[in-house]
């Protein structure tokens, strides 16, 4: 029974199977009814003929999900109105607190969201998050549906459980134009959700460019920072979203800004290996040698996460090499404690002269560092290269 409701071609099995005495409201192992499969699957012709045999309409399934749910989840309008008339109950949720509103919204039906509101569906029920249906037609981009939505009165700046709003959503996830039409009909520019994202950090954190620029473009402030006072360049510099940055260096975004922990744009940058963009940072002004709370610079933190290119670059830029953090520990002894012999052969290049005996406050050396790594050849070579850069 199940298996014929799928199949358009079945109807002549269906008869059969009806004829013999199966049995109609029978639920498979899949946890459907042949009647809720048929509904998903838009078998109009079948659905009703298993109505007319007399199939239960009202059956809750596994997960508490209802035979309206599957229906607009299929996306056949004919047949949630069918259900509607006799009777189907809009605003029941299943355990996920999800309705049959939720579930047209989160699919993209426009036309069924727009029947399920004219049948009395509660427009801004949430589900176990606190996610909306507009929050949910927002993320995955169904602008259409957004548009019935907000002509039904849809309220734009419900918060999920997460402080997450409809704006918030679309910029995440780049949808540019929601985001505008959420924007012109009153959705909070500057709203901030549990972590502080303000819609203009979402979108530089993703590298959503047009977004980000179409904020700033209606006021959004380019400096906000977030729990952790990361501003949206800081938030773009760590994905490496080369336009973004660019885009944002242009809106006059402070390089020298600092996070709670004393990180700046170029920091992230370069410790999670984006060269290009700290090379952008750089040429804007970024202080190559400024200091974290710890007392790390960027080239320590591309050190202590073994970022070649970005170690080159910084060196080419006359980063400071005898910089040592709160704990003594300098950008040599970093490459050494992680066994990186490219990333030391480069900083011995650059300054051979570097004391490979001096301590840190823990009272090890880069030459210890380096022989804790492991790697035998790296305490040779440290111990060649200063002896030679010494005439010894």
């Amino acid at each position: 029974m199940y298996a014929s409701c799928g199949n358009p071609n079945s109807e002549k099995i269906l008869n059969i199977l009806l004829d013999s005495g199966v049995g109609i409201d029978v639920i498979c192992k899949a946890g459907i009814t042949a009647f809720v499969y048929a509904c998903f699957r838009g078998r109009e012709s079948i659905v009703n003929k298993l109505v007319n045999h007399g199939a239960k309409m009202d059956i809750v399934l596994k997960n508490e999900n209802t035979t309206l749910m599957a229906a607009c989840r299929g996306g056949n309008e004919n047949i949630v109105r069918l259900l509607l008339k006799n009777g189907a109950k809009c605003n029941d949720s299943n355990v996920n607190g999800c309705t049959a509103l939720w579930e047209a919204c989160k699919c993209g039906f426009e036309k069924i969201v727009d029947l399920l509101i004219q049948n009395d569906a509660e427009i801004n029920a949430v589900d176990k998050d606190g996610i909306s249906p507009l929050m949910g037609a927002c993320m995955r981009g169904h602008e259409r549906v957004v548009k019935v939505l907000l002509k039904h009165g849809a309220n734009i700046n419900i918060r999920s459980g997460e402080g997450q709003t409809a704006l918030i959503m679309a910029c995440g996830n780049g949808h540019v134009s929601i985001a505008e039409s959420l924007i012109k009909l009153g959705a909070e520019l500057e709203a901030r959700n549990d972590k502080g994202m303000t819609p203009l950090h979402c979108s530089c954190n993703q590298g959503h460019r047009e977004v980000a620029e179409m904020l700033i473009s209606h006021g959004a402030n380019i400096e906000e920072a977030d729990n952790e006072e990361v501003t949206p360049l800081m938030k773009a510099s760590a994905g490496g979203f080369r336009n973004t940055v660019i885009m944002l260096i242009n809106n006059k975004a402070n390089c020298h800004a600092s996070s709670m922990k004393g990180l700046t744009a170029l920091m992230y940058a370069c410790s999670s290996g984006h060269g290009e963009i700290a090379e952008l940072l750089l040429n804007y002004g970024a202080g190559i040698d400024d200091r974290t709370k710890n007392g790390n610079t960027a080239l320590i933190l591309a050190c202590l996460t073994r970022q070649f290119k970005v170690v080159q670059l910084l060196l080419s830029r006359k980063a400071n090499v005898h910089i040592s953090n709160i704990t003594g520990l300098t950008a040599l002894m970093a490459a050494c404690s992680k066994g990186d012999f490219p990333i030391i052969r480069l900083l011995m290049l650059h300054d051979p002269l570097q004391n490979i005996f001096l301590p840190d406050f823990s009272g090890h050396s880069a030459l210890d560092y380096a022989v804790a790594s492991g790697d035998e050849f790296i305490p040779f070579y440290l111990t060649l290269t200063y002896r030679a850069a010494r005439g010894q």
